[in-house]
């Protein structure tokens, strides 16, 4: 705030104590004898502030009355307002998407197998896959009949065992077939990878993670 002109008594947020009609409440007007459509440069006159009496009984009133003797009065001189867009920690000189998304959005620690899903240069179509198989939500057949669907459950590779996730992706021997050929390209030994969270504890070692470009590679 500047010369109060534009910025508005009740609903900007030119005192620490933030929009006094939020503060005080609806009956603020009433109470402080200023109007609900008055700028910030009607509250104030050659002698100060319009505020109410030091015996004031209502809290907020008396806590506003306080804030409001605390803070310099508007001046001409000083030129037009000046408004930012606040949230806490950060000051924008207009409204930002991106500061009220970091701050409104929910946080989480950052999970260590997002880098061997979403990386530079990984294909989408291939990152979005395998984060619906990490999270075990792909409509392998085992799944399918469980949700009441009438298919075999039977692998589509090799129609002999049951198709869960792990068997699709490491034990059927069409996967085994891949992931020997894979080891065998990358210079590295052949490793069974047992179980999924083997599987994510593989790519998550530096020496497998920096390949993960070749692989997308003939």
């Amino acid at each position: 705030m500047r010369n109060g002109a534009t910025a508005t008594f009740w609903f900007d947020h030119w005192l620490p104590i933030g929009p006094l009609l939020s503060f005080v409440g609806q009956e603020g007007p009433l109470l402080m004898g200023i109007p609900i459509t008055s700028n910030v440069a009607d509250a104030c006159t050659a002698l100060g502030w319009r505020v109410p009496s030091h015996r004031v009984r209502h809290r907020r009133v008396a806590e506003a009355r306080d804030s409001m003797i605390a803070h310099p009065l508007p001046n001409l001189a000083q030129g037009p307002d000046v408004f930012s867009w606040v949230v806490p920690g950060s000051t924008s000189p207009g409204f930002s998407s991106g500061l009220t998304w970091e701050h409104l959005r929910q946080k989480f620690p950052k999970l260590s197998w997002t880098r061997s899903v979403w990386f530079k240069g990984c294909i989408p179509k291939h990152a979005f896959t395998f984060w619906v198989a990490h999270l075990d939500r792909l409509p392998v057949r085992q799944r399918l009949v469980t949700w009441g669907i009438d298919v075999p459950d039977t692998c589509v590779l090799c129609n002999r065992f049951s198709e869960s996730r792990e068997h699709l992706f490491l034990e059927c021997e069409y996967s085994k077939n891949i992931w020997s050929k894979l080891f065998t390209k990358l210079g590295k030994p052949r490793t069974r990878i047992r179980n999924w969270s083997a599987l994510i504890h593989l790519q998550g070692e530096n020496d497998f993670s920096t390949s993960s470009i070749l692989l997308l590679r003939p």
